[in-house]
């Protein structure tokens, strides 16, 4: 009986407390990438291919949304004078239509936007560049992304050379004929290299990758060190026109697309000098292309085939004034060639040299 008593009573005990389970946060959204439209008159198909039926075209500069389909092949097709091989994306205008276009006439703003987009921009970066130069552009990327302090500064800086000149090489095969009033568009290689702003040259016939310093000194910034800040200083000095690396410096007077005059005797040389000297006694890790620089400072100042804008009385100021400086980064070869080339000033005329064409005499 008092075990009975002491019994419970199936239906009116309290069950023992459970923890609320933890809910189960939904898997995020698929975002879907707006693309923005660089052809114009880009067909629009009903099946991806050249043979599909034509639905619309799309005006260039408008926008479309791609859907998450890719196809699974891929069509050579030429492109404002650009050779593309490159697939198909299904896509939907604003006005709700649905269908295919070519690939190589979108431009997305964010390589990385989704798996569709990085399959994208991998697959032209192999088509255009190969596997292995396709891997090491992306390496450079994942390194800039990295960037943490002067030296590692130094080393992408470096690698985006490299790189540079090879795409160059690269891209100027798959050029065949360019319209200069409509160019194709290559935004797509400041997405992959990063640092670099993508322009056409040779009156508008060849494309070529820049350095963009505006952004190389953003960079700079997020390092502790002073190193790297104070080369994209000197760099930004060297190229001061728009904060772009160009084929003529600071020191150089474009007067057409493929010339122009020496400015030697406004004391640009000297002012660079002074800067890549002080920054070279605070730190050494970027004395190498302060010597590249150096070299390609005392060529526009010995050049034979160089005219110059100042006067005699100028020039040969400002090459007393390196003279009498005592560089380090300039070495007694250096010197000799400057000391020649002042006694040739001197004599402007005997050596058939061209100055003085700031005041349109010779």
């Amino acid at each position: 009986v008092l075990l009975g008593a002491c019994g419970s009573d199936p239906a009116t005990s309290t069950p023992p407390t459970e923890a609320p389970a933890e809910p189960v946060a939904p898997p995020p959204p698929i975002q879907n990438v707006a693309l923005t439209i660089t052809i114009d008159q880009l067909r629009l198909r009903d099946q991806p291919g050249q043979t599909g039926k034509e639905l619309a075209r799309l005006v260039e500069g408008s926008q479309v949304t791609e859907v998450g389909e890719v196809s699974d092949f891929s069509s050579p097709v030429q492109l404002r004078g650009v050779k593309y091989e490159e697939p198909w994306v299904k896509v939907k205008t604003a006005e709700g239509t649905v269908g295919w276009v070519y690939s190589a006439g979108l431009r997305y703003e964010d390589a990385a936007a989704n798996a569709l987009i990085r399959q994208l921009q991998q697959g032209r970066l192999r088509s255009f560049f190969g596997n292995d130069l396709a891997s090491a552009i992306n390496t450079y990327r994942e390194q800039y992304g990295q960037i943490d302090d002067s030296e590692a500064f130094r080393t992408v800086f470096r690698q985006g050379r490299s790189l540079r000149d090879r795409m160059v090489e690269q891209l100027g095969r798959r050029v065949v004929g360019l319209d200069p009033e409509q160019y194709p568009d290559l935004s797509w290689l400041e997405l992959a290299l990063p640092g670099y702003v993508a322009q056409f040259v040779a009156e508008g016939t060849e494309p070529y990758l820049f350095n963009n310093f505006k952004a190389w000194k953003a960079k700079a910034q997020t390092t502790a060190e002073q190193a790297d800040d104070e080369f994209i200083d000197i760099c930004l000095q060297l190229h001061s026109t728009d904060s772009m690396e160009y084929f003529y410096p600071s020191w150089f007077l474009q007067t057409w697309d493929y010339g122009g005059h020496s400015l030697l005797g406004q004391n640009i040389h000297k002012s660079l000098m002074i800067n890549m000297e002080a920054a070279a006694a605070k730190s050494p890790l970027f004395r190498e292309e302060f010597i590249e620089i150096k070299d390609q400072l005392l060529e526009d100042i010995c050049s034979e085939s160089n005219t110059y804008w100042e006067s005699q009385a100028k020039i040969d100021q400002e090459i007393q004034a390196l003279l009498d400086a005592n560089f380090s980064l300039m070495n007694n070869e250096d010197r000799v060639a400057l000391s020649t080339r002042q006694q040739m000033f001197k004599d402007f005329q005997k050596n058939n040299i061209q100055l003085n064409l700031r005041s349109g005499e010779e």
